[in-house]
């Protein structure tokens, strides 16, 4: 295996020199033992352990490529070890390359079975490209061979949601709970697959996230810190805004208009960003705000110091309990005063944060009881949206103007497409002779996914050549361009969308919603409302359907709407940045009095 050469040391040497690094890095010199370990390449370079032990520790400190390079040069050393395959692939993986380790992940599994990072790992891959069969396979077999860690059954849950399995997600968690009633990962899973789930109550929802707070503020101490930052009401506040989706995520297009249009002189703002996989999208809001902060590799301690050296006043979550959020941060509790807005259609059961912004419309008086923190509603709409600058024209009404079968549309993903929806739209598609569907998300990449929504669609009498499912389009304006093919774009229910009922209404594409019980299901109606269309907005499933099925009676009234409709949304109080944020500032204004209030009573 090694190369026998006079100046080759012995390898228990290497052996020993490993095990040095490797204790060096432990207690804080991971720089040095790197080095140290580097220095050996040139005459050990065919070392397999070498190489094994310096991408563990280029790993440690988040220099992925570095790491990958060693894991890819270790398992080609020594190739049979299916640990060296499952490094690589999991370094690959985490630089936001899945398809690329896949096959590493395969061949670490081919190897060993019954190892748990090869097969949790491969779950991982199989997720990220959008595999889900295979991927709920893996992740069932990491399940049975580690039941007690929780990241198995995780991974479960989230090929069976993303696949449209969300009942069967739901029974997972919850089995994976009566054995680790503890596990904050398994309570956050719990907590979000359940806003997505039709049968689920508004009060069973709160209650999960309730526990979730609670599993939170046991791991965090219950985020007792005090703080000596200037009371003073009137002073410039620093607002720092926390996200792990500044990049091509819709969260970009609802803060971009925020971050540029901020008072930068009594509200600075401040970004920190946990993206693991920066592009083009972070560097453009990396422009707009004068202070950003790159922590994704921090640990949630780490984050709260620099919190604390920035003298940050106001917190503000925009993950919520979703993938990559940092709700730790929160939880540990950053900031004097703590607020969670956009990216969670939900209350976060942290007592922590106190503020959660919404409007009138999202959370109507009495959403106060399904809420831990307290409601700041801002006047209008609780988002504000920034139209894309690739846009392309509004193209004409395609079932009149070119002679098209009337086409009805939702480019919402997979989970939001429960069976009460299909149910829906299957009685709106029947009362339409001759209509059509196109269902347009990059879940739709997985054929099973497919399959299974096609043979609910076919168990209510509509054949398939009905239905046409797209996946994601790369190029934003060719997505974008995408909505020229839809006469009436449908909502889903009890999970509404936000960035695709945007996107519609600036392609000239009305967008018939559902007000739901929950805040998920109502924010379709704040949309339309802000924008001046409430008369999409159905009560009832019965009404969303007669709404539907009236306007692609009435090709004419469509026709007529769609060419207006861009104007009117761009210049409605949806897309204006700058009132918006005023709004949203006055809001922060009134969150610092009232912590400057409570000092004062307290004291």
């Amino acid at each position: 295996m090694y190369p026998t050469t006079e100046r080759r040391r012995p390898v228990s040497n290497i052996t020993d020199s490993i095990r040095n690094a490797m204790f060096l890095a432990d207690r804080g010199g991971v720089t040095d033992a790197i080095s140290s370990l580097r220095s050996m390449l040139p005459t050990h370079g065919q070392n397999a352990q070498l190489h094994e032990a310096i991408g563990l520790l280029q790993f440690r400190i988040g220099a992925l490529d570095q790491a990958a390079f060693h894991f890819d040069k270790a398992r080609h050393l020594e190739p049979t070890r299916s640990d060296m395959h499952s490094n690589y692939a999991t370094a690959i993986n985490m630089q936001g390359k899945p398809a690329d380790a896949v096959e590493p992940f395969r061949k670490a599994v081919s190897l060993d079975a019954k190892s748990f990072p090869a097969q949790l790992g491969l779950s991982s891959a199989l997720i990220g490209v959008r595999d889900f069969e295979p991927a709920i396979e893996a992740a069932r077999a990491a399940t049975k061979i580690a039941s007690m860690r929780p990241e198995g059954w995780v991974n479960l849950s989230i090929a069976l949601s993303r696949s449209g399995q969300g009942a069967e997600a739901i029974k997972v968690l919850e089995e994976a709970i009566g054995l680790m009633p503890s596990e904050i990962l398994l309570h956050t899973n719990l907590a979000a697959a359940l806003n997505y789930r039709p049968e689920a109550t508004p009060q069973h929802v709160f209650e999960a996230h309730v526990n979730l707070g609670r599993v939170l503020a046991n791991a965090y101490g219950g985020g007792i810190r005090s703080f000596n930052n200037d009371p003073n009401p009137d002073r410039p506040l620093r607002i720092a805004y926390v996200s792990a989706d500044f990049k091509d995520h819709p969260v970009a297009s609802f803060i971009a208009p925020v971050l540029a249009a901020h008072d930068r002189v009594n509200y600075r703002p401040y970004c920190y960003s946990t993206v693991q996989n920066p592009d083009a999208t972070t560097e453009r809001l990396r422009a707009l705000a004068p202070e950003w902060r790159d922590v994704g590799r921090f640990p949630d301690q780490a984050i709260i110091q620099q919190i604390g050296a920035d003298r940050i006043d106001i917190l503000v979550d925009l993950g919520g309990h979703t993938a990559g959020s940092r709700i730790g941060v929160f939880a540990g509790r950053g900031a004097p005063v703590q607020a969670t807005w956009l990216g969670y259609a939900n209350t976060t059961g942290l007592k922590t944060i106190g503020y959660r912004i919404v409007d009138n419309t999202t959370d109507p008086d009495g959403s106060e009881a399904l809420s831990t923190e307290k409601l700041s509603r801002i006047d209008g709409c609780f988002v504000c949206f920034q139209p894309s600058a690739v846009a392309p024209e509004v193209a004409p009404l395609p079932s009149s103007e070119r002679g098209q079968p009337f086409t009805f549309g939702s480019f919402n993903n997979p989970q939001k497409v429960v069976e009460t929806v299909i149910e829906a739209w299957a009685a709106i598609l029947r009362s339409k002779a001759g209509s059509r569907l196109l269902l347009k998300d990059a879940g739709f990449d997985d054929a099973a996914t497919v399959e299974r929504i096609r043979s609910r669609f076919a168990g209510l009498g509509i054949t398939a050549d009905r239905v046409e499912f797209m996946t994601r389009i790369e190029s934003e304006r060719e997505h974008l361009a995408t909505y020229s093919r839809v006469d009436l774009a449908l909502d889903t229910f009890p999970y509404n969308g936000t960035s695709t009922t945007c996107e519609a209404l600036d392609m000239g594409v009305p967008v018939v919603t559902l007000r739901g019980q929950t805040h998920a299901g109502r924010v379709g109606a704040s949309i339309l409302k802000c924008a001046g269309l409430e008369g999409t907005t159905a009560n009832s499933t019965e009404d969303y359907i007669r709404i539907a099925t009236q306007f692609s009676a009435d090709t004419d009234r469509l026709a007529s709407l769609r060419t207006g409709l861009r104007a009117r949304t761009r210049n409605s109080p949806l897309c204006d940045g700058p009132a918006f944020t005023r709004k949203l500032e006055a809001a922060y204004r009134e969150m610092w009095k009232g912590w400057g209030s409570n000092l004062m009573y307290m004291g």
